[in-house]
């Protein structure tokens, strides 16, 4: 646990903590192994726990758990927007009563924070959905910018299990928003594992939510996710169908990255219809609209898109000239994808390709180690 974490918890500040937590390192009750940073043995841990139930008040414990869940909360969602500004995470307004003495100056320092946090925040989320409802809907809410830190890291179980608790917990609570958002991210999963049929379900239970709230933008985005599924079933026209009705939102919410993501899975519908002319349009569509509003990372994604899609239709007509100039655009995509604002992005999306083969070797995930680009 860090300094910060344990003064939200003790309701101190970080000064008045880290004497308390040296006094306790120097009895040899705590492990100090890197600066600000601390550990309790297995056994002490077991004993601190019982004692907690038995000597603290139950309003006590609670109050602590809930400024540690909220702690967490403003903290991650800082990360996250940090990380990647792109991504639709619900900003929660949790402010007051919340320890601020983290602020990030880089996203170094987010991505190391969330990294050394990664295992706290998951076991947080675990235990805090099963208690008072007060807790649990702010653990429900802290599950939702953990999101766009695991999925692109392929944390495939930890991601499935924090959208199952939150979905259950989600229903209990009587919170539709956070049902339909639990449902739209462990499709995430499903999609990593490959398991479309199981990603088709979820997304067109958040639909149906998302329609009974009049969520609009929250509609759109499931329907992109639900398009992408039904390409990956091969069910084309199905999902050229879902893809427009998405395109036709975003452009009524003037959500540009929506529609430039829409045009790219379109283009991906049509591809699988052998309708190549239509794909490369879309795709050609995608990266202008990327190119417009500055967007490496879709722009990247397009350059790829095309790139492939004129190799194939070389390949496919012994057109020489055709497959170097997909070989061109995919060389151009590399650069962009690789830089530092697209990176993590792109890693998501590389994982779902690449996670099943390696599940097929018997790789082991989740186990402290995994696999990184």
């Amino acid at each position: 646990m860090s300094l910060p974490v344990a003064a939200a918890l003790f309701d101190l500040t970080t000064t008045r903590a880290e004497d308390a937590l040296e006094r306790l390192v120097d009895a040899h009750l705590l492990r100090s192994p890197a600066p600000g940073r601390y550990q309790m043995h297995d056994l002490l841990r077991l004993f601190a726990r019982e004692q907690a139930q038995q000597e603290e008040p139950a309003a006590e414990r609670e109050a602590a758990l809930e400024r540690l869940v909220r702690y967490y909360l403003v903290t991650a969602q800082e990360a996250v927007i940090l990380l990647d500004p792109s991504r639709p995470v619900p900003m929660r307004s949790v402010v007051e009563g919340v320890n601020r003495s983290l602020p990030f100056k880089s996203r170094k320092e987010a991505d190391a924070w969330l990294e050394a946090e990664h295992a706290n925040l998951v076991a947080t989320v675990t235990h805090a959905v099963t208690q008072t409802d007060s807790v649990a809907r702010y653990a429900v809410w802290l599950t939702q910018p953990l999101q766009w830190f695991l999925y692109p890291r392929a944390r495939t179980q930890d991601l499935q299990t924090i959208n199952e608790l939150a979905l259950g917990a989600a229903r209990r609570l009587g919170d539709p928003e956070s049902e339909a958002l639990a449902l739209n991210n462990l499709s995430a999963a499903h999609w990593l594992h490959r398991r479309y049929d199981e990603m088709r379900a979820c997304l067109e239970s958040a639909l149906a939510v998302w329609r009974g709230l009049g969520d609009h933008r929250g509609e759109q985005r499931s329907l992109c996710n639900l398009a992408d599924a039904l390409t990956e079933l091969e069910l084309y026209e199905e999902a050229i169908s879902v893809q427009e009705r998405q395109l036709s939102a975003a452009r009524e919410l003037g959500d540009r990255v929506a529609e430039l993501t829409g045009l790219a899975n379109l283009g991906r519908a049509y591809q699988g219809l052998g309708r190549t002319s239509e794909a490369l349009a879309c795709f050609e569509q995608s990266l202008e609209h990327a190119r417009r509003i500055g967007d490496a990372n879709h722009e990247g994604y397009a350059l790829y898109e095309i790139g492939v899609l004129k190799s194939e239709i070389g390949a496919a007509t012994m057109d020489q000239e055709m497959i170097e100039e997909g070989w061109a655009e995919i060389e151009r995509a590399l650069p962009v994808c690789m830089q530092r604002e697209t990176y993590t992005s792109w890693r998501g999306h590389a994982w779902s390709a690449f996670f099943p083969v390696c599940m097929s070797m018997g790789a082991t995930w989740d186990s402290g180690n995994p696999v990184r680009f």
